[in-house]
């Protein structure tokens, strides 16, 4: 059995824990959370606890002579912090478990706090509760226990009631919370709390009021509830995350994960949109989810949420599908997105939004760009013809005027032309019908050839090669010569005043590397992205008054990614560009 000396160290010292964790907490709360009424309530409630353990320091120890005077005011001092501690706690419950709307309630605030301070007017008026003479104090082996008066019995029956009341709508959370994240933290705050409310009641109340002196442990308890809050704040983020409730109401699926990429949070969009329920989704890791990765192409969502939990930026997929029941694939665009307490990533978001109908619009709108250019492809056919027989006409005729009329009309009608062969290039391309013949080939004597070709049309630009590759690449040569027309052609076109075009030709592992640097006005950062899309054009970029339709990049960038090739631009506003690409080799 342990000594006075020795039961009044270890009382001191598990005093000053509580008083000490419970206030570092208070300061670490107020100043990572936001300021709602649930971190501002259990804020107010640790300051209780730490007022009430605060007196018990001096009061209950022997090593501190505590004149009479003083030994009243602790007392005061300490039943503000016990008389309250119930009434705060409770309104702490009610915003935490989302019944919020039941403290804006006049009535609330009457039930529960009038009592509260008729209890701190009787405490420090009377000795009815707890009496205030330090000769009164029975001498223990932890130090000084105040005797309880007549109405202490009343007090703790109205302490037990507002606590039992608090932690049963925290148990009901518990029960009915289908968010993993907010299950655990409900039952981190249960568990917290329970501890020193059990253990406390026994032998602050109970006990007494039979005439046993135990060595009271409410007050020493709750530097456990510090340690567990700590710990439920920096594991689960606790008061971190608003309620998720709200999310569910969203329109577009949305799952949350927590750190370690387990599913913490599917909503009623993304339900549907899986073909799921929750149930079978909660706890579990996005691996372990097949209609989330229904094949190869899709795990760049797993890459997406690992990189967003590393290094905190947000990932994208326009293009993506997941698996709806067991045959149906559904179009999503793909937003991953880390979630941040601080500085600290605590978890991600996956936004999923239902594209199918923009891909039915998008399908239908190639077929009637298909539709269009086949029809019109044989009457401009015609017209070309007809104008060459006006022209072989007009040539024997000394009119000069009506001669370049005609060239005119002739070079509007190859323009024409060649629009609807990019349209009818663009349609087969989106329906697939496009099959590459591949062979392997000396992707250097075809890069000279396209080189040799353009150059009789480039008279202010000289086209130049630069590097060798040793093998041979495995591609369908006529889409590859293509890609560098197309690309010359532009490197031409956006440097006016510029003397030369450089292709380079180099080789990286099992890959052929071709780039295509011209001199030019150079793509904006902003651009760079967006610029092997489909229509898309830097405005104010072209020097020439005659400009695409934006579909040059867009085919050249499909036929390589169809070749499991890749295409890349590197420039600067004014200092020119380089399109590079790449082409397996043998």
């Amino acid at each position: 059995m342990p000594t006075q000396l020795d039961a009044t160290a270890i009382y001191l010292a598990s005093l000053l824990t509580a008083i000490v964790s419970n206030s570092v907490l208070v300061i670490f709360l107020l100043r990572r959370s936001e300021r709602s009424v649930i971190t501002i309530s259990f804020s107010l409630f640790l300051l209780l606890i730490a007022a009430w353990g605060f007196p018990q320091f001096f009061i209950n120890s022997t090593y501190f002579s505590i004149t009479p005077e003083i030994f009243e005011i602790l007392n005061k001092i300490s039943a503000l912090g016990y008389v309250f501690l119930p009434s705060v706690f409770l309104l702490f419950s009610l915003s935490f478990t989302d019944h919020a709307k039941l403290t804006r309630s006049i009535l609330f605030w009457i039930v529960v706090f009038i009592p509260s301070v008729i209890f701190l007017f009787i405490s420090w008026t009377t000795n009815l509760i707890v009496v205030h003479r330090v000769e009164d104090a029975v001498k223990m082996q932890w130090g000084y226990d105040p005797i309880r008066g007549p109405l202490f019995s009343a007090f703790l029956f109205w302490f037990e009631v507002m606590m039992a009341v608090s932690i049963a709508f925290l148990i009901q959370r518990y029960r009915a919370e289908e968010n993993l994240l907010r299950k655990r933290q409900v039952l981190l705050v249960l568990i917290a709390i329970l501890i020193p409310f059990l253990f406390g009641s026994v032998t602050d109340g109970f006990l007494p009021i039979a005439g046993i002196s135990l060595f009271p442990s409410a007050v020493p308890l709750t530097s456990i509830t510090g340690v567990l809050i700590t710990f439920a704040m920096y594991r689960y983020g606790l008061f971190e995350l608003n309620p998720i409730t709200i999310l569910s109401s969203i329109g577009d699926g949305m799952i949350t994960l927590d750190r370690f990429e387990n599913i913490t949070h599917v909503n009623k969009a993304a339900e549907e949109m899986l073909g799921i329920h929750h149930s079978e989704l909660l706890g579990k890791s996005i691996d372990d989810v097949p209609h989330l990765l229904p094949s190869r192409k899709e795990q760049k969502l797993d890459r997406h949420i690992v990189r967003a939990l590393q290094d905190g930026k947000r990932y994208q997929s326009e293009n993506y599908a997941v698996q709806k029941g067991r045959k149906k694939r559904l179009p999503i665009s793909l937003t991953v997105s880390p979630v941040f307490s601080g500085t600290n990533i605590m978890g991600a978001t996956v936004i999923m939004r239902d594209i199918t109908r923009e891909k039915v619009l998008e399908r239908n709108k190639d077929d009637f760009i298909s539709y269009i250019s086949h029809e019109l492809k044989t009457p401009i056919t015609s017209i070309k013809v007809y104008n060459q027989m006006l022209g072989r006409a007009l040539a024997e005729y000394e009119d000069k005027q009506l001669q370049r009329i005609s060239k005119k009309l002739d070079h509007q009608i190859n323009r024409l032309s060649s629009l609807l062969n990019s349209f009818l290039e663009l349609s087969r391309l989106q329906s697939g019908k496009i099959r590459l013949t591949l062979e392997a080939f000396d992707i250097e004597a075809v890069i000279k050839n396209v080189i040799d070709n353009l150059q009789t049309h480039a008279n202010n630009h000289k086209i130049i090669l630069e590097g060798k590759l040793m093998g041979k690449v495995v591609a369908d040569r006529d889409k590859v010569e293509e890609v560098l027309i197309n690309l010359i052609n532009n490197a031409i076109k956006y440097s006016p005043n510029a003397d030369r075009i450089i292709v380079k030709l180099s080789k990286q592992g099992k890959r052929a590397i071709i780039g295509v640097r011209d001199f030019g006005v150079g793509i904006p950062k902003e651009y760079q992205k967006k610029i092997f899309t489909r229509f898309f054009q830097v405005h104010d970029q072209a020097p020439q008054k005659e400009s695409g339709m934006g579909m040059g990049l867009y085919i050249a960038s499909e036929i390589i990614r169809q070749h499991n090739g890749r295409i890349w631009v590197e420039s600067s506003k004014g200092r020119g560009s380089t399109f590079y690409f790449t082409l397996p080799l043998k």
